[in-house]
């Protein structure tokens, strides 16, 4: 006879429980022709704007190659389209997170500790892929001029400039939450003290449920804040030979998410059970 040690009452979800491990295959499979969708989407974009990168640097070295001068815009042009590579990766990250998330939910795995593991290891892997080895490769797709790749606006400044995102400017939109600073204006509104005429003070009738709505932070996703930083590792690895300076990028970013994580945890977000 084998046994195993039972799940946690508090970690089981028990409405799942009566899914099978083959309709667990089938989402499965939906999940990676989802994730694999969008990252055609991006090669897709990226082969088309790296095209446009090879033909300026083309015209460049033409230029230099009769002794013309060369004027600053065109270099520049190359910076821009290199800037816009990087929001290609960048947004199609974030378009990849939010719909994984939406098929790796709470129906698919019967504990809160395989959904939350299973989250994490499917966005990490689709980010890794979406933004190592799809821009790896579109740029060395049908592209004749391979130094060009690796000089000012190429592969290398399109990373960096990737790195530069999620180090410092991704974790920013953590602080700015729409929905929080609604409730804050409103609970602000609510709870303004008003004296009427007669001398009487007003004050806001509010229900108990309403109260705690109103007080209560949103929820921390641990898992977002797991697989930002795991993928931006793997990409360090992956591009170390090319661009060493990712490494500090990638120390950076795990410091600034555990820094903000710190914050919001002990300003906005709500406080996990076991600390409360």
């Amino acid at each position: 006879m084998k046994a195993i040690r039972a799940d946690d009452p508090n970690d089981v979800l028990w409405a799942n429980t009566q899914n099978t491990d083959c309709w667990r295959f089938g989402r499965r499979i939906l999940t990676t022709i989802v994730g694999l969708v969008i990252c055609a989407a991006n090669f897709a974009a990226l082969i088309y704007l790296n095209s446009v990168k090879n033909n300026d640097h083309s015209a460049i070295d033409k230029l230099q190659k009769e002794g013309k001068e060369i004027a600053p815009k065109q270099y520049y042009d190359i910076q821009i389209w290199s800037i816009i590579c990087a929001i290609s990766i960048i947004v199609s990250n974030e378009v990849g997170r939010f719909a994984l998330s939406f098929f790796v939910n709470e129906e698919s795995y019967p504990t809160v500790s395989q959904l939350l593991t299973e989250k994490v290891k499917v966005i990490s892997v689709f980010k890794f892929i979406n933004s190592a080895i799809v821009p790896m490769g579109a740029s060395f797709f049908g592209v004749t001029n391979f130094e060009a790749q690796f000089t000012a606006g190429g592969l290398v400044d399109d990373i960096s400039a990737v790195f530069v995102y999620y180090a410092l400017i991704h974790q920013l939109f953590y602080l700015i939450d729409p929905l929080y600073l609604f409730k804050q204006c409103r609970k602000c509104c609510l709870f303004k003290v008003t004296q009427k005429s007669d001398g009487e003070v007003y004050l806001p009738k509010l229900t108990q449920s309403e109260a705690e709505q109103l007080f209560e932070g949103p929820k921390l996703d641990i898992t977002m804040h797991v697989h930002d930083t795991v993928f931006v590792f793997w990409v360090a690895m992956f591009y170390m030979p090319l661009l060493p300076a990712g490494c500090f990028a990638a120390l950076l970013a795990f410091y600034t998410n555990v820094m903000y994580v710190k914050l919001k945890l002990l300003t906005q977000h709500k406080k996990p059970p076991h600390i409360d």
